[in-house]
């Protein structure tokens, strides 16, 4: 840009002080030297406001500071992490998967291990009750007593003998554990039929076995193979619901209180 030609000249500013030195005349209808410095070519003094304390943009502060931990760029998310937080993150990831595998195991095993015993008693009690379903409707084998005394008969000392009727009735399984009801002394028919009819009428089915001297077993038509942990608890089961039947018919003056006890049967009869 040209210098003004309308301002004052050089040499109209320049003037002499008493040693003979030239001086800057300051005359109020002058140029100040704030006004003189730019028609001199001398270089303008710096703006403070545009250079110092400029404050900076956030541009200036992503450009040159810390970037942030979590960035959106487009359909991408950018994660910024320093060593120390990347460490931390790992650590937590860890942490949490661990825990819910314990979790997860935990409640799977306890879950597991409530089925199989559940589906271990089924499986049981479902095979027992089967065997002794398959023995009772087979038919009984009565070629195994035709040799025995029925009732008018008297068998040798101490030898017990199951009558034609009986056999007809009970599938007896040898090896198997049966109750013994009651025994009754000779004579005492009534109350054979009486306590028979009685337990049937509460489901228990009972079959008459003529001992020795007259004397007579009243016991279960229902055995159990107690070698088998099932068969043996549904053993224990009828046993303490004979002795709960017992009490009852003792109250009602049956005149016995039928306190069973187990019995196996050795061979193919009593």
């Amino acid at each position: 840009m040209g210098k003004s030609k309308s301002g004052p000249a050089l040499f109209d500013l320049l003037g002499e002080d008493e040693s003979g030195k030239p001086e800057i005349r300051r005359s109020a209808d002058r140029s100040t030297p704030d006004e003189v410095r730019p028609q001199m070519g001398l270089p303008d003094r710096a703006e403070p406001d545009s250079v110092v304390g400029a404050p900076q943009t956030a541009s200036d502060d992503l450009a040159g500071g810390t970037p942030p931990a979590v960035e959106l760029d487009d359909e991408r998310i950018r994660f910024s992490l320093t060593s120390f937080s990347a460490a931390v993150v790992v650590f937590v990831v860890l942490v949490g998967a661990l825990g819910a595998f314990e979790l997860g195991r935990n409640l799977g095993g306890k879950a597991g291990f409530r089925r199989g015993v559940e589906a271990g008693r089924a499986s049981y009690e479902a095979k027992a009750h089967d065997d002794i379903e398959a023995a009772r409707r087979a038919p009984a084998n009565t070629a195994l007593v035709e040799d025995l005394l029925i009732e008018s008969s008297k068998p040798a000392a101490g030898e017990a003998v199951t009558t034609a009727l009986d056999a007809n009735r009970a599938a007896w399984i040898p090896g198997h554990t049966y109750i013994v009801v009651q025994e009754f002394a000779a004579g005492h028919e009534a109350d054979v039929d009486r306590t028979k009819a009685f337990l049937a009428e509460r489901g228990v089915e009972t079959e008459r076995i003529a001992l020795a001297g007259g004397s007579v077993q009243l016991v279960t038509t229902q055995g159990y193979n107690r070698s088998d942990p099932t068969q043996s608890m549904l053993a224990d089961q009828l046993l303490h619901k004979v002795k709960s039947i017992g009490k009852s018919y003792f109250a009602d003056r049956g005149g016995y209180r039928l306190e069973g006890y187990f019995k196996t049967l050795k061979s193919d009869s009593w």
